[in-house]
């Protein structure tokens, strides 16, 4: 890498912690509160309620999204482009899904009526309604990388394996890095969705 372009990557990585740390240094100047910048016992518990509901949306979205790409993948839609149809729905707002299930719940509760008694709210139905809104995200990280397997060293195991094993043994491990980096997707925008 030539002398110019590490100190272009210098100067952005600089800029970069800058951006990242001026919500610190308000804490400390005009007046702020640097006591805000330690977590007590209930940002604890808030921020711990966060990593949760972020790691159960990301492998479960994840999960969903390789199965749904799968399926994509191996149909009669695989060479065509409303392959890509499932991206509209990236379009749709999480708290639609919410309401979605609220209403649900309440018309369900019309025909057998103990399902009135249960709140839409909770690790659950949070949990869904984060997979929900992010399964657009999870399903084309998953398409891609199966898009972008090589198809030679797949048909060549298929000669003297049967399907299941040639995916659990040669298809899998070359989708883990695009699955790894899709959950990793997921868990930062789920933790951030307030």
């Amino acid at each position: 890498m030539s002398d110019r372009k590490k100190g272009i990557l210098c100067a952005l990585t600089v800029l970069a912690l800058l951006f990242g740390l001026m919500p610190l240094a308000g804490l400390f100047g005009q007046g702020g509160d640097p006591l805000l910048a330690i977590p007590n016992e209930r940002r604890l518990g808030l921020l711990m309620n966060s990593v949760k509901l972020g790691l159960i949306t990301a492998l479960l979205c994840m999960l969903a999204g390789l199965f749904t790409a799968l399926f994509i993948h191996n149909s009669q839609f695989r060479n065509r482009p409303i392959r890509f149809g499932f991206l509209l729905m990236a379009f749709v707002p999480s708290y639609i899904y919410a309401l979605t299930w609220m209403n649900l719940l309440r018309e369900a509760g019309s025909i057998w009526p103990a399902l009135l008694r249960i709140r839409a709210a909770g690790l659950v139905f949070c949990s869904l309604t984060e997979i929900f809104a992010w399964l657009p995200l999870a399903v084309a990280v998953a398409l891609l990388g199966l898009e972008r397997e090589n198809r030679q060293q797949l048909d060549a195991a298929r000669l003297c394996c049967d399907d299941d094993t040639v995916f659990w043994s040669i298809q899998l491990p070359g989708l883990i890095p695009y699955l790894m980096s899709g959950m990793g997707i997921i868990f930062i925008l789920s933790i951030t969705d307030f």
